[in-house]
């Protein structure tokens, strides 16, 4: 029976120290980078949680800029435009794709972004 109990508490003591959780690493820490490459401000969401600094967004991010935040969960793309993305993962560029606003548009860790907001009208826009 002592031999019984001395092998559960040597399991328990290894399973407490094996769920310890690992360290944070870099991965575990979003980060992303957005820059407005167009001439119109663009809202950044530094979340989802309600409610935002400006009603639909929590900043601009005014034209030539990064938003400024470590991780920028979405954009705002306004009402009468529509937002032009390219996002480039491992230094590669990947696809345009075309938002038309009003809307949010979220955005991934590990990923940095190019977006520039244009009028819906633009051919751009299409």
């Amino acid at each position: 029976m002592k031999m019984v109990k001395r092998l559960g508490a040597v399991a328990l003591a290894a399973m407490l120290v094996t769920s310890q959780a690992a360290p944070a690493s870099a991965d575990d820490d979003p980060f992303n980078l957005v820059k407005n490459t167009g001439g119109v401000a663009i809202g950044a969401l530094a979340s989802f949680n309600l409610p935002h600094k400006n009603g639909t967004y929590d900043d601009l991010i005014p034209s030539g800029q990064f938003s400024g935040y470590r991780f920028t969960v979405a954009v705002y793309i306004g009402p009468g435009y529509c937002l032009r993305e390219r996002y480039y993962i491992r230094g590669e560029l990947g696809p345009v794709r075309i938002i038309q606003g009003p809307r949010e548009w979220a955005l991934y860790n590990g990923q940095s972004y190019e977006i520039r907001a244009l009028p819906q009208g633009d051919p751009l826009c299409r």
